[in-house]
């Protein structure tokens, strides 16, 4: 499950990027993948207008890391790095609970 968790993510990085060098005018064939096949996967039921666009929640993340980090850094001296690091795994792990609950169909 983690595997194909990571193929997605993976997939959509690599079509970010692309579209990000067409944009700036640079064809990065090396990321450009073949389509995905679409017969089994299972359509968002949300409609496009209902889904908030990235600048919405995206400044509101970048200030809370960025409030994270200086204060680890000056309520706990932690360095930048271990501070990355923690905000990471915390969003890994707690990902790992929301999946796992959700297959098993237990709340707790």
């Amino acid at each position: 499950m983690l595997f194909y968790a990571f193929k997605a993510v993976a997939r959509a990085l690599t079509n970010a990027i692309y579209d990000v060098g067409l944009k700036a005018g640079k064809d990065l064939k090396f990321l450009k993948m073949r389509p995905q096949d679409e017969t089994n996967m299972i359509q968002d039921p949300a409609h496009p207008s209902e889904i908030p666009p990235m600048w919405t929640w995206g400044a509101g993340l970048i200030l809370t890391i960025v409030g994270m980090i200086v204060v680890m850094a000056v309520q706990f001296d932690m360095p930048v790095g271990i501070t990355l690091l923690s905000l990471f795994l915390a969003f890994f792990f707690s990902f790992l609970a929301i999946q796992c609950s959700g297959v098993t169909g237990t709340p707790y």
